[in-house]
């Protein structure tokens, strides 16, 4: 799975126990995925228990690392439930380009995908990219992948980009 399809996403949580799972893991959309991190280092040695948590050992470092265990995983995933976490993942298409995005509302995930474009395109304007862009909730991409491939009639630019192929022809998203 690449890990963009469970982006690190902005937040802070309240409770101490979990905002320190939610950062080991590298604050991802959803706990219960891999995500692109899991240790926490620190000088401190209480709140760090089981079952949360298992203390692992980093060569050359005096500092005490742990790593989040499944029942961590778990507890955050409860607690970000109980929260009311209405966060989805989107995948918005520009040009052949597909990115996934984390967002409330499918206009937050594009304006958020017009900014990311917009640092390496300065000259696209969002008018412009709105025209461009697709998106949808992650999980109707693998539904219309699945029509595409049973419908082999369909024209090329109907057909879903594959996630293999999505940072290439970056250059000419920009034109």
């Amino acid at each position: 799975m690449p890990l963009t399809d469970n982006p690190s996403i902005n937040r802070q949580l309240d409770d101490t126990t979990m905002d320190r799972i939610d950062h080991a893991l590298g604050r991802p959309l959803d706990p219960l995925r891999p995500s692109y991190r899991n240790h926490y280092a620190t000088d401190e040695t209480e709140g760090f228990e089981p079952p949360h948590w298992r203390q692992i050992r980093i060569i050359g470092s005096d500092m005490h690392c742990y790593q989040v265990t499944d029942a961590g995983r778990a507890a955050l995933a409860r607690h970000l439930l109980q929260l009311g976490n209405k966060q989805r993942l989107f995948l918005v298409a520009f040009d052949d380009i597909e990115i996934s995005i984390a967002a409330e509302s499918r206009a937050q995930a594009r304006y958020t995908a017009w900014l990311r474009f917009s640092d390496s395109c300065p000259d696209l304007g969002f008018r412009a990219f709105m025209m461009r862009a697709r998106s949808a909730p992650q999980h109707q991409r693998a539904r219309q992948h699945d029509r595409d491939r049973t419908d082999r009639a369909a024209p090329p630019a109907a057909r879903a980009v594959p996630h293999h192929r999505a940072h290439a022809g970056k250059q000419r998203a920009c034109a």
